[in-house]
């Protein structure tokens, strides 16, 4: 039985009918509803087209944090993330801080109400804890070490203490579900390599200008013809 099947039989269900993140912008929700369905028109094919850009990824990233709402790249494979990352870590300018105040982050714990993929900005960092302002939460978080039980074989464990805060510059498609974002610049190219991937990252954007994209691929826009059939 496949998983649109199990759903179907399984899950009662309430059709949420308004699009709140996008509904400051319906010419953009429209566009997403035709990406979602696998119709996407000449127009919207054009429109998505126009919002490639050609300057360097990091310059393109430092124009919009300057105009004060730093955007998430969001990425198809996790050597994408990991590359750009670290490409941002090197380019931060003090030598001699390993955590720094401008680095973006993404939590990946339960803590103080936060959910995984919370994104925010280190502010200050001590041995014990790193304070953190997350997006829209007023409050600074003290984000403490968290420790794991890992068992490697039987009877052998190994535990492990760290803090639950990685790099979050670039994020991949798969771990974005579930943001709502201002600014992205998002890869929609032959790296994006499953079904609803380039909706899915699009529609993490509340308008069509927050949509920055490296380069667009229309063969990107591919959808599962399953979902599709269980949506008609």
């Amino acid at each position: 039985m496949g998983a649109v099947n199990i759903w179907r039989d399984t899950v009662t269900y309430d059709e949420l009918t308004i699009n709140e993140r996008q509904k400051t912008d319906q010419k953009f929700s429209e566009m997403l509803d035709k990406v979602r369905r696998g119709f996407p028109d000449d127009k919207t094919l054009a429109t998505l087209s126009e919002r490639v850009f050609s300057t360097p990824i990091e310059k393109k990233f430092k124009i919009l944090q300057q105009g004060g709402n730093a955007p998430v790249c969001l990425f198809p494979k996790v050597d994408m993330c990991k590359e750009f990352n670290e490409t941002m870590l090197a380019n931060l300018p003090s030598p001699t801080v390993k955590i720094r105040a401008t680095n973006l982050i993404d939590g990946t714990g339960n803590i103080h109400g936060l959910v995984n993929g919370a994104l925010g900005t280190v502010q200050a960092i001590s041995e014990t804890r790193i304070t953190v302002n997350f997006d829209r939460i007023t409050d600074p978080c003290e984000i403490e070490k968290v420790k794991r039980k890992f068992m490697v074989m039987k009877n052998v464990f190994v535990y492990r203490s760290q803090f639950p805060l990685i790099l979050a510059f670039a994020v991949t498609i798969h771990k974005c579900q579930g943001l709502s974002l201002d600014n992205a610049i998002i890869d929609l190219s032959e790296n994006v390599f499953s079904a609803g991937m380039a909706y899915v990252a699009l529609s993490r954007v509340r308008t069509l200008s927050g949509v920055h994209l490296t380069c667009f691929n229309p063969k990107s826009l591919m959808v599962s013809s399953c979902s599709i059939k269980e949506i008609n």
